[in-house]
Order: C-alpha cells, then structure tokens, then sequence
C-alpha cells in the first residue's frame, strides 16, 4: 500500500483498490506482457522509448503496433533522437503507412548541443488508458537474446529490487 500512495504521487495520479502492479523481471517475460497488452488495443497505444535498436525484439513490436493501426488503434510512438539513433524513419515505413504515427525528439542540432546530454532514459507504454508498462529497459536484443562473441545471455535489468526492468500496471 505504501509503495502505491507513492506511486500515485510520482506518476501525480491516483492509485485505486482495483489497480494493479506486476515486477516484470526479464526480456523474457516483459516483452511478452507487453507484446500481448498491446495486441489487445482497441483504442490506442502510445509508446515512449530512449533505446529503440533495429532487430528482431523490435520487429517483432513494429508488427503488432502495424497490425493495431491497420486495425484502427491509435499508435503513437515518441523515440529518442540519439538513443534510437541506428533506427531510421524507413524502418518505420509499414507502421506509418496503416496510419501510426513515430516522432523522434530532442535531436542534436548546433544550437543544441551544450544540452546534448539532457535526456531521459524513459521507455513507458500506454495500451487503452487503462494498461501501462514502466521502467529502463529499452527495445533491443540485448535485452532478449543472447549476444556476443561468447553468447551471453540477454541482459538482466533488475536489481536488488530498487529497481525493476519494467513494470505492468493497470
């Protein structure tokens, strides 16, 4: 209970008896979580990302997100310009084409660049209003699949419980 009265007062929301928060612990299980909140949308789904890196976790994003927006669903997503850098506008053609809409912001321009590194690391979706996941695990592989020259498996983001790697709450 404690932990929600100061969630409510973080997110400057208020938490009721029927919400809900779930620790999702790996790549494994929150994008999964997410993937299928997500496939649900009937109204709309607004995703916010500081890392948003071309490869099959985020295929397999932009597939649900395209299929939602060919279906009707609002898709909005906001990336950040340096963190989702490798990830061209064309990686998001079939997206924007069923109606989706991607921003990127806080690109680095010349009279920007004494704030260069004023960014936030947010990675939130919103599904409906009524489902959101938080946290600071990013879109990648790394988080999923196992990587490098030795197969190190995908990253863990959680810690000693301080933080988690996403968050579901609805």
């Amino acid at each position: 209970p404690e932990f929600l009265r100061v969630l409510g007062a973080l997110a400057g929301g208020q938490v009721h008896d029927h919400s809900h928060v779930e620790v999702l612990t790996d790549g494994e299980v929150y994008y999964e979580a997410e993937l299928q909140a997500m496939a649900q949308a009937r109204e709309s789904i607004n995703l916010e990302a500081y890392i948003f890196k071309r490869g099959e976790v985020t295929r397999r994003f932009l597939q649900v997100l395209t299929d939602r927006a060919r279906a009707g669903v609002q898709v909005n997503m906001v990336l950040d310009a340096v963190g989702s850098f490798t990830t061209w506008r064309s990686y998001f053609r079939d997206l924007c084409q069923a109606g989706g809409r991607v921003y990127f912001y806080h690109p680095i321009r010349l009279h920007t660049l004494p704030r260069a590194n004023n960014r936030t690391h947010r990675e939130l979706i919103i599904v409906d209003g009524r489902v959101g996941f938080l946290g600071g695990a990013g879109f990648g592989d790394h988080w999923l699949l196992p990587y490098g020259p030795r197969s190190f498996p995908g990253w863990r983001f959680t810690t000693d419980g301080a933080w988690s790697s996403s968050t579901r709450c609805s």
